[in-house]
């Protein structure tokens, strides 16, 4: 939903950065649940 919500290069390049710099899944799923959305 959170990438859905950002322009296509925007997306990629979110999960590219926290595929990354997160040690291991759950910590991947709270970073992008944090990310902003546009708009909110």
């Amino acid at each position: 939903r959170v990438l859905n919500a950002l322009e296509d290069g925007k997306g990629v390049e979110l999960l590219l950065e926290k595929i990354r710099t997160t040690k291991d899944n759950n910590e991947f799923l709270r970073e992008i649940g944090k990310a902003p959305s546009p708009g909110g």
